[in-house]
């Protein structure tokens, strides 16, 4: 891409119109392009949640309706972060330690183990499930989405040589 300018009022022009297309341009296109690139992350998760979500339990349906995907992103520092949540009724859901490999769950009642030689309530257990069930998704779409937010800059960029 070239740009020329001729003079100084030029080059106030030139700034100005750049300003303008990094505040309104840039930002609907990285925007428009964030929205399509989420959409097919957000429903890769929710069937990699199915797969790796034991049936067993109600839990598999339970974490698929709480899910959402959603792209935070912080304009200065030009970083874009994916975000994945799981908000249940009473608390949100542990995604991060659910993508790890870990489920863990309330006993029914009258479960016990022994600690130090006596027998208390045990009301809570962890069950290992396959790990990665958000990370992997994400990883498989890293590259498409780079792509996408490049495009969207290039457009903006084409727009601004045009005049």
């Amino acid at each position: 891409m070239e740009v020329r300018v001729r003079g100084a009022a030029g080059l106030f022009d030139l700034a100005r119109d750049c300003r303008q297309a990094g505040r309104r341009d840039l930002e609907r296109e990285l925007n428009a392009a964030l929205n399509r690139s989420v959409k097919p992350i957000a429903k890769a998760v929710h069937a990699e949640a199915e797969q790796t979500m034991p049936k067993s339990g109600g839990y598999q349906a339970v974490l698929s309706k709480s899910l959402r995907v959603r792209a935070k992103r912080a304009a200065r520092a030009g970083r874009l972060t994916l975000v994945v949540e799981a908000k249940g009724k009473a608390e949100d859901r542990d995604v991060k330690r659910l993508d790890k490999g870990e489920l863990r769950h309330p006993n029914p009642p009258g479960r016990s183990r022994t600690v130090k030689g006596r027998r208390v309530p045990n009301e809570w257990s962890t069950t290992r499930i396959r790990s990665g069930f958000a990370s992997r998704p994400f990883e498989a779409s890293a590259d498409t989405v780079r792509d996408e937010l490049a495009d969207a800059v290039g457009r903006v960029a084409e727009k601004l040589a045009r005049g």
